[in-house]
């Protein structure tokens, strides 16, 4: 309808050219459009005068207009709300206990779900999240949740550690704390990334990665978000087997 809004200012506009023709009482009058030459006939409100019929269709018009872009803003926030939760699915596919939990903490702080009033518990010093060591000694880090992806994206990794994640889809962030990596480690966090995606089932999965000095934090009160610069993308096609070349490992740092 608000699309539309145009039909309200023309038949305003033939209203204002034809008030010698409408008198109160009238439910319709026909009138010349003169912006394609056919005649229109235009529903009246017949207690009122033409003037008051064509502002009538004015204000009909200028609603519209105002309310379009009221639309297209909510439409925008709507898509956004589904990305989200396409987000939380996903990541609670691959989720633990302790990522679960984190989820439920995430959804609290963002106001989705209200929090139960118990027991005061020391506070975190920082999300739970995975730690890996490869068979060469390097340190790989994996989210499992926003609140995980946030904090070893923008506080816990160094800015030349390198940064991996699926191309437009959920999962997680994996940080590789080392510099000028080798074709292995590189297939093989981008196989982590992948693994622990939505194209986790998929194949030739395409995975951006870049120094972790090439990302900031998009203006949103949603975590688990990052506006990418220099980067590049390599294919994989995901499975398990990374976790035979793993070490799990406490927190190394």
């Amino acid at each position: 309808d608000s699309h539309n809004s145009d039909e309200y200012r023309i038949k305003g506009d033939l209203l204002y050219a034809s008030l010698h023709l409408i008198q109160k009482g009238m439910k319709e009058v026909t009138v010349d459009n003169y912006y394609d030459g056919a005649k229109m006939t235009i529903e009246l409100d017949e207690r009122f005068d033409g003037k008051t019929n064509a502002n009538h269709y004015y204000n009909k018009y200028q609603k519209a207009k105002n309310s379009l872009k009221v639309l297209e803003e909510q439409i925008e926030k709507t898509k956004e709300e589904i990305n989200y939760f396409d987000t939380l699915n996903t990541l609670m596919d691959n989720a633990d206990y302790y990522d679960a939990l984190e989820i439920k903490e995430e959804l609290e702080n963002m106001g989705y779900i209200r929090k139960k009033n118990v027991k005061k518990l020391k506070k975190k010093t920082h999300p739970h999240y995975d730690v890996y060591r490869t068979r060469d000694g390097i340190i790989i880090y994996v989210g499992k949740n926003n609140l995980q992806n946030d904090y070893l994206t923008f506080k816990m990794a160094s800015r030349n550690d390198m940064w991996f994640h699926v191309k437009d889809m959920p999962g997680s962030h994996i940080i590789v704390h080392a510099e000028n990596l080798d074709e292995y480690t590189m297939r093989l966090a981008a196989n982590i990334a992948a693994y622990f995606s939505k194209g986790k089932y998929s194949s030739s999965v395409p995975v951006n990665y870049c120094l972790v000095k090439n990302l900031k934090k998009p203006h949103t009160n949603k975590p688990g978000l990052v506006l990418l610069g220099h980067y590049k993308t390599i294919y994989i096609d995901p499975d398990d087997s990374f976790y035979d070349e793993l070490e799990k490992v406490e927190d190394a740092r």
